[in-house]
């Protein structure tokens, strides 16, 4: 059976269900970006309450016109065309005219400003005809809604004049015509006479037409502005913004995709899991802080069975992939289970980059691994008992056995200049002739630094930290790669990010010992 780089197996097997494994990754890969997300959705919705509170307060005051028998007003027809004929009658309330007679009745008003202010819709239930005004001042809003609700009554019932007086006048010419033909044509009669009712008809309309348009609800000072609205804006921006932050966190997966699960991390490297460790932060229930401790008690048996026996000191360098996974937390952490299981070891801050391991034991600016290193760069060869004098006793242990560290020194020049020299070999000689059963050595990232492939050359075995929510599929083929070219083989996998368990073996809470604290990520 093989696997390739995105831990699908090959030919010896298959995944069932394929869409649950990529909806599984695709869970994986949002909780991956939870803080991406957070922030994209943060900023965002800020910048929108910051626009929305900062724009310019804008009011709508609404005048309501009603059609009085629209069949008579707009011509007969069926409802759908009585409503297409009040949409083309409410144009009117938009056009030049209307709104240069509305702007002239207020003063400090265009027809240029105002016409980018006015609206007017149909009212689908109802033969009514809404204008809307939008303005900066409350009371201006109304005056203008009732100004251009009275110039467009007006003028609405102008044109209905002129087309009834231009309808008269040519019935009649008709009916002048007709009455010329009288005399000769006795039918003519009939036709003059329907001609006069429908004259009568439209005279009645035209001096209907004042009453058939009304302002039936006259625009009053809106309280409230209509625009902008913040917590709307808001509740819209966090959706949208959550939306766009899932998108792309998404195709950040896919551009470069992360590792779905430990299972999946171990079957890529090669490497059997030693320990899952839950990843916490500082702010924790006593119960799961106790799910963790008893994850680094398993942790530490699982490394006494997978080393061999009889030969001691153990040598182990304590690496990770890439920066802040957690490598510094396993070090002392693990280094305090051995100590309290009554094995003797020795921590060693082998970072001199960032040395976190100094800062979480209080050892910081102690002369350590550098001036060792130093001391031994011109050839000479390191006793365990010059050695001894650097290292220091853990801060806060209490157990059976013991835990010391050796710092890492103070800071001076460049760590691989210390490193790649015969000086790293003479340390590590001096310490495997003491009587420590234990020695851990907290490195640098593999991949970036050459500083804990140098560490490798002279250990017996190098563990391996992982956290699943930094590590990339592109870090681990090229982890993969690296290990295949050291001589020091991994014992295995610690990975930090897993699920803490509720089991009800962990209900009992025995008092804790001193432990570093989470914040130790490098």
């Amino acid at each position: 059976m093989s696997t390739d780089v995105n831990g699908r197996q090959g030919s010896g097997g298959t995944y069932s269900g394929e869409e649950a494994v990529d909806l599984g990754r695709y869970l994986v890969a949002l909780r991956r970006s939870r803080w991406l997300i957070a922030a994209i959705v943060a900023i965002i919705t800020a910048a929108v309450l910051a626009l929305s509170l900062t724009l310019p307060k804008h009011y709508v005051a609404s005048a309501s016109v009603v059609v009085n028998n629209p069949s008579t007003t707009l011509g007969t027809g069926e409802s759908q065309a009585i409503q297409r004929s009040l949409a083309t009658t409410a144009t009117l309330a938009t056009t030049s005219s209307v709104v240069g007679e509305a702007a002239a009745s207020v003063r400090g008003e265009s027809r240029a400003s105002l016409a980018n202010k006015v609206s007017a819709s149909v009212n689908e239930s109802a033969y009514i005809i809404d204008i809307r005004v939008n303005d900066r001042s409350p009371a201006r809003a109304a005056a203008l809604a009732a100004a251009v609700a009275e110039a467009f009554i007006k003028q609405r019932a102008a044109i209905q004049r002129a087309e009834t007086a231009t309808a008269l006048s040519a019935l009649k010419s008709q009916i002048d015509a007709l009455r010329a033909r009288s005399a000769t044509e006795p039918g003519v009669a009939t036709q003059v006479s329907a001609l006069q009712a429908r004259s009568a008809e439209l005279e009645a309309a035209s001096a209907a037409t004042e009453s058939q348009l009304q302002l039936v609800q006259r625009p009053r000072v809106p309280t409230s502005a209509s625009s902008p609205r913040p917590a709307q804006n808001v509740v819209i921006a966090i959706f949208a913004s959550l939306f766009l932050a899932v998108l792309i966190a998404l195709a950040r997966e896919q551009l470069t995709p992360g590792v779905a699960n430990q299972r999946e991390l171990a079957q890529l490297l090669g490497l059997p899991i030693l320990g899952g460790i839950p990843y916490i932060g500082r702010r924790v229930s006593a119960r799961y802080a106790y799910v963790e401790h008893e994850t680094y008690q398993t942790l530490s048996a699982a490394l006494r069975l997978a080393l061999p026996a009889g030969a001691k000191p153990h040598v182990i360098l304590v690496s990770s992939a890439t920066h802040a996974e957690g490598k510094t937390s396993v070090t002392a952490r693990l280094g305090r289970m051995l100590a309290q299981a009554g094995h003797k070891t020795l921590l060693i801050s082998g970072d001199l980059r960032w040395p976190k391991l100094d800062d979480a034991f209080e050892v910081d600016a102690r002369p350590g691994l550098r001036q060792l290193l130093a001391r031994a760069s011109d050839g000479h060869k390191l006793p365990f008992d010059e050695v001894e004098g650097f290292i220091l006793p853990a801060r806060g242990h209490d157990s059976r056995g013991e835990l010391d560290i050796l710092p890492a020194g103070r800071h001076r020049g460049d760590a691989s200049d210390v490193l790649n020299t015969t000086a790293l070999q003479s340390l590590i000689a001096a310490v495997r002739t003491s009587d420590y059963a234990y020695v851990l050595i907290d490195a640098p990232p593999i991949l970036g630094v050459a500083d804990a492939q140098l560490f490798a050359k002279f250990c017996d075995r190098l563990l391996l930290v992982a956290r699943l929510d930094r590590l990339r599929m592109s870090d681990v083929v090229d982890l993969r790669d690296t290990l295949g070219r050291l001589g020091s083989p991994a014992v295995g996998l610690v990975v930090i990010g897993t699920r803490a368990t509720g089991s009800p073996y962990y209900g009992e809470r025995p008092a804790l010992a001193p432990s570093i604290g989470a914040e130790l990520a490098p």
